[in-house]
């Protein structure tokens, strides 16, 4: 047979191309996987519409809870700050926890773990802890990009405009007005990781995105028509409070969507929870059901947000895993606390847990994610 030099030149280009798209299928069966945490704020285990919620909309998060696991007992402090130096440092607070919103810099973090694995690191979204551009660097962080990064340090307080027209830090300084203008943080911050994404495909990536919504003060997104002629930073309004959720997942869905499209999703682990409960400030229904001899029973229950108390309505937490060798809705009944995840992560990524971080009080709950060697639950 005699190809002409132009058909030989377009079977070697089919040849490259499909060479190319096996080389990459390879190596995301090969390389470590990637992981990304999602933290969102202010959002108790029941307000989600998989959990029972009559009035919340999260059609993304209600996905990941039946192509993923479900686990209905996890624990976090019952306000933000302690939660994140829980999660952060595998640490109970007593180790290290020393004021509010103040990470110690001789503080490890997973990202620490992570980076010292050949891992690529991200943070965006909303810090809530001392830093600055070299403890962020310090902590294990490459990039970020975020809003209350240096509340502890210079006084800002809330951190300043949270969500349309944002302050936030980069590269060791805050963006222009005018690059934030009209924006709404958690948009900018979705980007980030989108675009991180991209620009990782062929490296394994650890990304931490601590969410700005829903906390207070609840205020419209860019869906809501109010939003245009809203340039208010400080007043709050629990009318948004459900608009907020439903936004937060949208903003989940383009990261879980990005995963998808890039064909990573055999090689990432997404990790969606929250950092404490819902604010006394939000009342709502929540349909319950209740086995009886007679069958079960729904009945619906109004529910008032139990933030900063120490019960469970204040640290019950949602906690959602997808990723590779995940039975597709799962669910696990096993006690979760917020220093487990640090080890998970060395479990889910083969990592070996820090033996220089100091006493880590995390039990690892890789195994029953993935359904390989399920370790002996925490009893308290």
């Amino acid at each position: 047979m005699i190809f002409s030099n132009n058909n030989c030149s377009k079977i070697c280009l089919l040849i490259f191309a499909a060479f190319t798209v096996f080389a990459g299928q390879l190596n995301g069966q090969t390389q470590k996987p990637n992981v990304i945490i999602i933290l969102g704020d202010d959002l108790h285990y029941s307000y989600l519409a998989h959990t029972g919620h009559m009035n919340y909309s999260t059609p993304n998060l209600d996905t990941m809870a039946q192509k993923g696991v479900s686990f209905t007992q996890c624990y976090s402090s019952p306000l933000c700050s302690p939660s994140r130096h829980l999660l952060l440092t595998g640490k109970a607070n007593f180790r290290n926890y020393k004021r509010w919103a103040f990470l110690d810099t001789t503080a490890y973090t997973m990202a620490n773990m992570m980076q010292d694995a050949g891992y690529n690191t991200a943070v965006y979204g909303k810090w809530q802890l001392n830093g600055g551009d070299a403890a962020m660097h310090k902590w294990g962080f490459n990039t970020y990009s975020l809003h209350d990064a240096l509340s502890a340090a210079n006084g800002e307080g809330g951190g300043g405009r949270k969500y349309k027209n944002p302050l936030i830090y980069e590269k060791g300084a805050f963006l222009p007005d005018s690059l934030t203008k009209g924006k709404f943080s958690d948009d900018i911050f979705t980007d980030s990781v989108l675009n991180f994404i991209d620009s990782n495909k062929t490296n394994p990536f650890f990304i931490y995105y601590p969410m700005t919504m829903v906390h207070d003060p609840y205020q419209p997104t860019p869906d809501d028509s109010a939003y245009a002629n809203w340039n208010d930073p400080i007043t709050s309004d629990t009318i948004y409070y459900r608009k907020m959720v439903k936004y937060m997942d949208k903003k989940i869905g383009l990261i879980l969507n990005k995963i998808q499209s890039s064909g990573l999703q055999n090689n990432t682990y997404v990790i969606f929870i929250t950092d404490n409960g819902t604010p006394r400030a939000i009342h709502d229904y929540v349909q319950r059901v209740v086995a009886t001899s007679n069958g079960d029973s729904t009945y619906i229950e109004d529910v008032q947000g139990q933030k900063g108390f120490t019960n469970v309505g204040a640290t019950h937490v949602p906690l959602i895993v997808v990723g590779p060798n995940v039975t597709p809705g799962k669910v696990n009944n096993d006690l979760i606390d917020f220093t487990d995840f640090l080890p998970t992560l060395a479990g889910l990524t083969n990592t070996p847990t820090p033996t220089n971080y100091g006493t880590l009080d995390g039990v690892s709950f890789a195994g029953r994610i993935t359904g390989n060697n399920p370790e002996t639950p925490r009893e308290w």
